[in-house]
């Protein structure tokens, strides 16, 4: 059987995501899969994240939270509900579903934290995105800088904390 040919949508002008479609396309080649490189500026790409029938196939890009909770990862970039938004996956699993529809009821952290791991643990399971890697950026500070914490939001940096020492 052979398969239809793979495309790849890295951003253009941003060496990271081109470089990962390139060796995304050299690996998918490697094992008989045919691989495409379309490079497109970020408004195209992320135009043909709105409807399940332009989108991609892959594209190599970086996420940040916009909000300090699980669901703004594993809610928001997975669940049903978001397709055309923040899940550009058009990823769908009922159980996910449940399972973080749950999760948004309860305030106590302790129990939404078993939810969102077993939200976790689904998209692990199944496969649904390659998940690199995640830098952290703390910026170029004096050493007369002091309490610059990391946050997941945004560029990694929480400056509440900060002082002049």
């Amino acid at each position: 059987m052979q398969l239809r040919p793979i495309t790849i949508n890295p951003l253009a002008g941003f060496p990271e995501t081109e470089q990962a479609a390139v060796l995304f396309g050299n690996a998918l080649r490697r094992i008989g899969i045919e691989a495409r490189i379309e490079a497109a500026p970020w408004n195209i790409v992320s135009d043909r994240f709105r409807n399940k029938d332009t989108m991609h196939d892959m594209v190599p890009l970086w996420k940040s939270t916009y909000y300090a909770d699980p669901n703004n990862w594993v809610g928001e970039l997975f669940t049903t509900r978001h397709h055309g938004g923040r899940n550009t996956t058009w990823y769908s699993n009922a159980e996910l579903d449940r399972i973080t529809d749950e999760a948004l009821k309860i305030t106590d952290q302790n129990e939404r934290a078993k939810l969102y791991d077993k939200a976790i643990r689904h998209i692990v399971d199944e496969a649904v995105g390659i998940f690199v890697y995640n830098t952290k950026w703390f910026g170029p500070y004096s050493n007369r800088i002091g309490g610059i914490r990391f946050s997941p939001i945004g560029n990694g940096q929480e400056m509440r904390w900060a002082y002049f020492k």
